[in-house]
């Protein structure tokens, strides 16, 4: 389209770090490069197995029935590869993996989905939606070139187009997740890779593009330093040491069933193999709702590890009104040995808990409006859990979660080429305000952030 006299077209451009506008760094190219009509033989797998991780989310919307198929021909055609039913995962995160008789490579493979687990406690509705952490296809790759790595373009049926991408099923990160509501509108839905030597992902239109900067600037700025800073973690088990004199606990915004009523503190030097009681609470209750209340520890010590073991909620599960979850909005460790000269961060764990808007972080987060929820699924009626700490010097990070940083594997943003034709209702020396028929955005040139650090000076 053309607003005014003026007409722009952007292709050939790759995203990099995150820029003032969009939160990622625009390169002004020519046109977009024609292909050789003698192009290489397009890549595909022989599927000889695959993987599902289940998501951080509730269990009812973990897929219960599904068939794997396989495509020769660019999706006009599916062969069955593999169909399971009435599946369950036992936990959140987990990963379990399935074996595929095949002798046939495809370029384009589809997990269709029939149906979700279903009804899980406190709600007894049908799952209308989707959701999942991983999709993984194993088996060797053919019709690569030499030195040629395979890329993938990767759709879904009705995916939620802000926290649900097809893209965060194949993204190594497990805090992410596909998630679908073709169950609601079809009666099932689907996920789907198809395999390219195309390096880029083409963005045709202004209002994607947005969606994509949403997307990289949500990306964890650890996520590239995981395998590092996960060793150092581990080389370190057991120091630095320090005293917790008194913790502070914040209770969540709703539903008082929900808060603990029994805890116990407890410490270790061995990084969790063996714990020490150092202070224990019996029948506590929170008289309202963001109520901050600090404990003192009865047994103080040097510890390298805490754990705040919940062994019960105050109306436990079977009773009239009983909670089907526990929660706490704030949990604060109170010790006297912080030094103000070294950024102190905490690496943090969970039993369970309710991401991206209820998980572990949210418990460190200095917020009282956001919190932990830990549904308990499998466990006892007291909603039993824990949520554990270990101190870190030597990084800027303040708060790192544990569980996401074992799962997550390194994996560079996928390079972006952009196709936008629209007409400049306005721009600087460096910046240009786009406008196509999906609405309009300002793109600002050459501006680059400053990458995570991790830097291990341990005390």
């Amino acid at each position: 389209m053309s607003i005014g006299r003026r007409r722009c077209v952007l292709g050939a451009v790759f995203l990099g770090a995150a820029g003032a506008a969009l939160g990622m760094s625009l390169a002004l190219a020519g046109p977009t490069p024609t292909r050789s009509p003698s192009a290489p033989p397009s890549p595909a797998r022989i599927v000889t197995g695959y993987a599902l991780t289940s998501s951080q989310d509730y269990a009812g919307h973990d897929p219960a029935a599904w068939r794997l198929l396989g495509s020769t021909n660019g999706g006009r055609t599916w062969t069955l590869l593999d169909a399971r039913t009435n599946q369950v995962f036992t936990g959140r995160n987990q990963r379990r993996q399935f074996a595929v008789t095949n002798q046939t490579a495809y370029a384009a493979c589809r997990l269709v989905v029939e149906a979700a687990r279903g009804p899980w406690p406190g709600n007894p509705e049908p799952a209308m939606s989707v959701q999942l952490a991983e999709l993984e296809l194993l088996g060797p790759m053919v019709g690569l070139g030499r030195g040629a790595a395979p890329h993938a373009r990767l759709t879904a049926s009705r995916a939620h187009p802000l926290v649900g991408l097809a893209e965060n099923a194949f993204d190594h990160d497990p805090a992410t997740r596909w998630v679908d509501f073709g169950l609601a509108h079809s009666g099932e839905c689907w996920l789907q890779c198809e395999y390219t030597l195309a390096e880029d992902l083409v963005v045709t239109n202004l209002l994607d593009l947005q969606l994509l900067g949403r997307r990289l600037a949500a990306r964890n700025p650890l996520r590239d330093l995981a395998p590092k800073a996960l060793a150092d973690l581990r080389q370190r088990v057991g120091r630095p040491r320090r005293v917790v004199q008194a913790y502070a606990l914040t209770s969540a915004n709703d539903e008082p069933s929900r808060d603990p009523r029994d805890w116990r503190l407890l410490g270790s030097r061995d990084g969790g193999k063996t714990w020490d009681t150092l202070d224990t609470r019996r029948n506590e209750s929170f008289g309202s709702r963001f109520q901050r209340r600090v404990f003192t520890v009865r047994r103080p010590a040097a510890y390298s590890t805490y754990r705040l073991q919940i062994d019960a909620v105050r109306v436990p599960w079977g009773l009239p009104g009983g909670a089907n979850a526990v929660q706490l909005a704030e949990l604060e460790p109170l010790d006297g040995s912080a030094e103000t000269n070294k950024p102190v961060a905490l690496v943090i764990s969970t039993r369970g808990e309710n991401p991206p808007n209820e998980g572990i972080p949210k418990l460190f987060d200095g917020d009282p409006r956001t919190k932990w929820l830990d549904f308990v699924e499998g466990g006892s009626t007291n909603r039993a859990s824990w949520v554990q700490w270990q101190y870190v010097t030597g990084t800027d990070v303040r708060v790192i979660d544990l569980p996401w940083l074992e799962a997550v594997r390194a994996a560079p943003p996928q390079p972006v080429r952009l196709a936008l034709a629209g007409g400049v209702v306005a721009s600087t020396s460096n910046t240009v305000v786009l406008a196509d028929a999906t609405g309009w955005q300002r793109l600002q040139f050459g501006v680059a952030r400053e990458p995570a650090r991790w830097v291990p000076g341990w005390s």
